[in-house]
């Protein structure tokens, strides 16, 4: 009788010890997504950041004037164009009284020309835009003759 304890527990530790075969695993196997899970749905507060569109608008600054002997002659009250790729037109500014102008607005980075509008001058400033600012700037223009203005 003193056996038949003896006998179960050996069975019973035999049992537990052949049971079905676990595949063993890598040590690196906690690296692998199947130890992580996402919650079911995403917070309310949740943001997911987008690249490459601007939420600043863009400024550009610039000087236009013409050269009459040695001197720089500001361009008074002319519209400028300004052209995304020498293409497409995405603003317009008025120059001040003292030639200067400002267009702002949302713009990506990219080659920019500033150009007057069809009439008495004629020229272009082709600018390469990086981040929110372009200062600074100067546009040379050329007085047409007077006859060829359109």
């Amino acid at each position: 009788m003193k056996r038949l304890p003896l006998l179960l527990l050996a069975l019973g530790l035999t049992a537990c010890a052949s049971g079905p075969e676990t595949k063993k695993k890598s040590p690196l196997s906690h690296l692998h997504g199947e130890n992580y899970h996402s919650p079911a749905s995403p917070p309310d507060n949740l943001v997911i950041p987008v690249t490459g569109r601007k939420t600043k608008a863009s400024t550009i600054k610039g000087y236009a004037f013409f050269k009459s002997g040695l001197a720089e002659v500001p361009v008074k009250q002319l519209t400028l164009v300004l052209y995304r790729n020498d293409t497409a037109p995405v603003a317009e500014a008025q120059t001040s009284l003292d030639g200067e102008f400002t267009f702002h607005r949302a713009l990506d980075d990219g080659r920019y020309t500033i150009k007057p509008v069809a009439g008495a001058y004629d020229g272009a400033l082709a600018f390469i835009l990086e981040g929110f600012e372009a200062n600074e700037l100067r546009l040379e223009l050329v007085k047409k003759a007077a006859g060829k203005a359109k």
